[in-house]
């Protein structure tokens, strides 16, 4: 997940887990994580997916990330 580190997230991932993890936090697969987060996404109202993408980045934005990251191979 990847957030704006600015106004309600500027730190958000600064965060430790440490206490945690030493209290016995175990952690599933990614492969899981991802699987039923989509799902969960796809059984929203039609409008919320939408809503949700307000955070993060725009496609345009994502699109020429990927399109310069593959440019550099």
């Amino acid at each position: 997940m990847w957030l704006p580190p600015a106004g309600d997230n500027a730190g958000f991932s600064t965060r430790s887990n440490r206490r945690a993890v030493d209290a016995g936090l175990t952690f599933r697969p990614l492969l899981d994580t991802a699987r039923d987060t989509l799902a969960w996404v796809r059984s929203l109202p039609a409008d919320a997916p939408a809503k949700m993408r307000s955070s993060g980045l725009s496609r345009e934005r994502e699109a020429q990330l990927l399109a310069a990251w593959h440019a550099r191979r």
